[in-house]
């Protein structure tokens, strides 16, 4: 399947690009491995963030709050 076929694809299933509904996905796992307790850096390189304030940054657009106030939560 060509790129944008697959984007138009994904866009009318879900409503998002690809873009958008990757970097949620990441996100998502990111809240439950930092209420597990892992630090913000350690989540954000393995989420595929070279740099943890780009990652500290996008899960605060998705999320809401700030990786490290999301990681209180569980304590």
């Amino acid at each position: 399947m060509e790129a944008s076929a697959f984007g138009r694809a994904l866009r009318a299933a879900s409503g998002e690009s690809p873009y958008v509904f990757l970097t949620r996905r990441r996100m998502h796992w990111a809240a439950s491995e930092l209420l597990q307790g892992r630090a913000v850096t350690e989540v954000a390189l393995a989420a595929g963030y070279a740099n943890p304030s780009k990652f500290s940054a996008a899960f605060r657009r998705v999320m809401g709050c700030a990786p490290s106030a999301w990681g209180r939560r569980s304590r």
